[in-house]
């Protein structure tokens, strides 16, 4: 069985990089030519990536068995003074969606797994990235 790709409205900045993930794409009638397409798991782990750039993490362009390169953790937005790499970080809305929140950068901010699930008060967060 095929699966239908998950498209969603992307706004991207000035630079290309993805600035919020504005929802699903109906695309059969989607008449929205002011956003970009692109398929959820692709914007959701570009937006990743910024955010966690943002934090000091710096990951690697190239694959090592199968797996970025994390030359670089980055910091936990929580002020707890630890850090959290690429595989064991994780992204949170500081608003969260279900309050009226975006999934934006500006809107986001990078957690160790344990200040997330702290912040959650153990809900365990629905995981999106790539």
């Amino acid at each position: 069985m095929i699966r239908k790709r998950n498209i969603v409205h992307v706004l991207l900045d000035d630079f290309g990089y993805v600035e919020a993930i504005k929802g699903n794409c109906h695309q059969k009638s989607c008449i929205r030519i002011d956003l970009c397409h692109m398929e959820r798991r692709r914007a959701v782990g570009m937006l990743r990536q910024r955010v966690y750039e943002r934090a000091g993490g710096l990951i690697g362009d190239r694959l090592v068995d199968g797996e970025l390169i994390d030359i670089r953790p980055g910091r936990c937005a929580c002020g707890c003074g630890a850090t959290a790499s690429w595989y064991s970080g994780e992204m949170d809305e500081r608003v969260p969606r279900g309050k009226g929140g975006l999934m934006s950068f500006d809107n986001s901010q990078w957690l160790t797994r344990a200040c997330h699930r702290k912040k959650h008060s153990g809900r365990a967060p629905q995981l999106e990235w790539v």
